[in-house]
């Protein structure tokens, strides 16, 4: 199958080679001359060369007769300064100069030999300076018009004797004859009426379209605009004069009607030189090339219609270089540019496009031939070889394929890509905003921070005012985010999905979670990125633990109860220091028995009863849990501005103890004082809890809330305490607020709303200013 489909898409290479550019026909260069080129009309394979004599070599050739089926050349008239020539009657008319006489000769067609010496047609003022001849030979080939600068003269030439050689026995006369001065433009016509010559002259400040009959005679004259620069062509019955606006961009066309005499001007902002004229069923049409966004395009109208706006034409694909001129053959429109060429039948369908090798001149002629054009200039000649292309439609359907079959087959698969990619996107950002989903950020192949969900955003304290976009190390700069970090750096270049458990803290709460990554792939299998996933576990293994404490409250709880039981029935000798010993033991009995159970309440269920509590009452009976006969070294101070509150009273209590705990602790042994105060707002009841002991460091201070912390290197402590510090007063809906110095004491501040109803509000109040 894969030799199949190579050897077809070979095939269909070498075809489209052979077809070239896709258009029925090709031109080349088939030879250029450093010339002006003049071809017989009876003999296509004899052809003139004009040389410009170069100023410095006065003995240089200036005329050849060219062979193109012998290949050669042959200078003839080598002393002659040849100003133009032409193939006339059996030879070759030239017109040379000699000082200030310009002459006419006749020599052989094979320019050899001299059949009419020279004949004087005029004389220029001077013996210097450069003479303008041209000469147009009539289609028998016996009278030629000459245009000497702007003198117009009519040579008609008559052979005495047909019958003999050609060569040497038929004496030719020439009758020149002037016809008019000022002449800018001449040619010969031909009607219904006979043939005869029309001319564009000045005289004085106007110009003038003239034609003659066949006796040059002036038969009609018609004023036209002046131009610097023209040309005239024939079209059926028409003759066209295309006049160049001296002071402004375009052109004027005087048509005129050689069976009517009438005469129809038109207008174009277009040069002289890119539009032309031919005929179509009957009816003349005008062919402009123009541009139109950059694009050259050739439009084809009827001259009768208004010429002010253009209709859309054919536009010419490719680049061929700057527009030169525009000639009609027939109904096929010839557009010649500085680098190409392009061929258009008048209804729209280009016949040939092709690039040139060589530099195409400005104010150059075409002539046209079946399987040639000639490019020609005084200078320089061009000759453009048609070559017919049979197999053109290969091109021409590759092309069209490549146009829509293909386009067609990769909007395909654009939309299939698309869908793919949307239905990707979409289950991607279904991961990213699914509830529940716990955090979630997509980073792409490059390291870039591309999506987040609102937990992650939240956890990376990102707002709607932070742009997306940047590498994943600007969002997670923040302190503990590091172990996250370091996470994502290590596995996002993988294409394989990796799991962990990191811990993350924000302000005063750390939390565990465990990562999962996920690589996302493209459509086509190339790395889009990574998806990274992660669950809170904390409150998971925080119920662990408080299951296995409340376990060992449990077992405690037993203990303790045995404990008291039997200090219960405790009897002393003497009654009194006895009885005040185990007063104390019950006391303390008690005190642990309602912190195990307050454990296994925190343990069991975060549901609390709220009862209306005093706050002072409260700090007052924290106070006297602790003996100073066990804690003499402790000096305590109460300040207390108490108000009723509405709060579970004994996890709130537990909470104030842990506190008064760690204040006692944070002496080591040594004098000290901890201060219980409360105190309230309209909204808020406070409560402080301080001590003059070590202090604490910053580390220690950020790392004080996390559950299990604990700076007790006896193993004396857990970090419960601190714990149901913080469950207990988030459980209130309040804050904790801890300041500390080394060296000079902490300071904890409980936030715990009253919860009061506003009528219970007042009452406080005014129960308050009563007391």
């Amino acid at each position: 199958m894969r030799l199949f489909v190579a050897v077809l898409l070979l095939i269909i290479g070498t075809l489209e080679l052979r077809a070239d550019a896709g258009e029925p026909l090709r031109y080349v260069v088939g030879g250029t001359w450093q010339g002006r080129r003049v071809d017989s009309p009876s003999d296509t394979s004899r052809r003139l060369i004009i040389y410009p004599r170069p100023a410095w070599d006065a003995s240089s050739s200036t005329l050849a007769v060219f062979d193109a089926k012998q290949r050669t050349f042959v200078e003839c008239a080598q002393t002659l300064n040849v100003l133009d020539a032409a193939f006339f009657h059996v030879g070759i008319l030239v017109v040379h100069r000699r000082d200030a006489d310009i002459l006419l000769r006749l020599l052989t067609a094979d320019g050899t030999k001299t059949i009419v010496d020279d004949v004087r047609l005029s004389r220029v003022q001077g013996t210097a300076g450069h003479v303008a001849v041209r000469m147009e030979v009539s289609e028998n080939g016996t009278r030629a018009l000459v245009l000497v600068g702007d003198a117009l003269y009519a040579v008609t030439g008559t052979a005495e004797d047909a019958s003999y050689d050609m060569i040497h026995a038929v004496r030719i006369s020439f009758t020149s004859q002037l016809i008019e001065q000022g002449v800018f433009a001449a040619g010969f016509v031909s009607s219904h009426r006979g043939q005869g010559v029309v001319f564009a002259y000045r005289l004085g400040p106007v110009a003038f379209l003239a034609r003659t009959d066949s006796t040059m005679r002036i038969v009609s004259s018609h004023m036209v605009p002046m131009a610097e620069v023209s040309r005239m062509e024939q079209v059926g019955s028409s003759v066209i004069l295309y006049s160049s606006l001296a002071e402004a961009s375009g052109c004027v066309l005087t048509v005129l009607d050689l069976d009517n005499e009438s005469v129809l001007t038109r207008s174009l902002t277009v040069d002289e030189s890119r539009v032309t004229a031919f005929q179509r069923d009957g009816a003349r049409m005008l062919a402009v090339l123009t541009t139109r966004s950059g694009r050259p395009e050739i439009v084809c109208m009827p001259l009768a219609l208004s010429l002010e706006r253009m209709p859309a034409g054919t536009v010419i694909p490719g680049d061929y270089g700057s527009p030169r001129m525009l000639r009609a053959f027939g109904d096929t429109i010839v557009a010649i540019f500085s680098g190409g060429i392009a061929l258009v039948r008048s209804t729209g369908e280009i016949l040939a496009r092709n690039t040139l090798s060589t530099a195409v001149p400005e104010r150059a002629e075409l002539r046209g031939a079946d399987n040639e054009l000639l490019i020609r200039s005084p200078s320089f000649s061009i000759s453009l070889q048609k070559i017919n292309q049979p197999l053109w439609f290969v091109s021409r359907s590759w092309d069209a394929l490549l146009r829509t079959v293909i386009p067609a087959l990769f909007v395909i698969s654009l939309g299939a890509l698309f869908f793919v990619y949307r239905r990707q996107r979409r289950f991607l950002e279904a991961i990213i905003d699914t509830p529940g989903a716990g955090i979630v950020v997509f980073i792409d192949v490059n390291g870039r921070l591309v999506r987040v969900n609102d937990r992650a955003a939240s956890l990376l304290r990102i707002t709607t005012d932070v742009p997306m976009g940047r590498m994943f190390e600007s969002y997670m700069s923040q302190p503990g985010l590091e172990q996250l970090r370091q996470f994502i750096d290590r596995v996002r270049h993988s294409r394989e999905s990796h799991t962990d458990r990191i811990t993350m803290s924000r302000a005063d709460e750390t939390k565990e979670y465990m990562i999962s990554s996920t690589p996302i792939l493209g459509t086509l299998g190339s790395s889009r990125g990574m998806l990274f996933s992660g669950i809170d576990i904390t409150e998971t293994l925080e119920q662990r633990r408080l299951v296995n404490w409340a376990q060992l409250a449990h077992d405690m709880q037993t203990n303790l109860s045995t404990i008291r039981l039997n200090a219960e029935q405790f009897r002393g000798v003497d009654g009194t220091g006895d009885d005040e010993r185990r007063r104390r033991i019950l006391f303390q009995v008690g005190v642990l028995i309602d912190r195990v159970r307050d454990l296994l309440g925190v343990a069991r269920s975060d549901v609390f009863q709220r009862t209306t509590v005093h706050s002072a009452e409260l700090c007052t009976e924290v106070r006297h849990e602790f003996d100073p006969a066990m804690f003499p070294h402790v000096t305590f101070s109460m300040k207390l501005r108490g108000t009723l509150m509405q709060a579970d009273r004994m996890k709130l209590s537990r909470a104030v103890r842990n506190a008064v705990e760690n204040a006692i602790k944070a002496l080591r042994n040594q004098p000290g004082t901890v201060e219980i105060s409360t105190w309230f707002d309209r909204s808020n009841v406070f409560i402080s809890v301080s001590d003059t002991g070590v202090g604490m460091d910053p580390e220690t201070m950020a790392n004080m809330m996390k559950p299990y912390f604990s700076t007790s290197n006896d193993g004396s402590g857990h970090g419960i305490g601190t714990m149901i510090m913080h469950h207990v007063t988030k459980l209130h809906g309040g804050t904790i607020r801890v300041t500390s110095e080394p060296g000079r004491g902490t300071q904890v501040v409980f936030r715990i709303p009253h919860g009061m109803e506003p009528k219970d509000k007042i009452r406080s109040l005014a129960a308050e200013q009563v007391s």
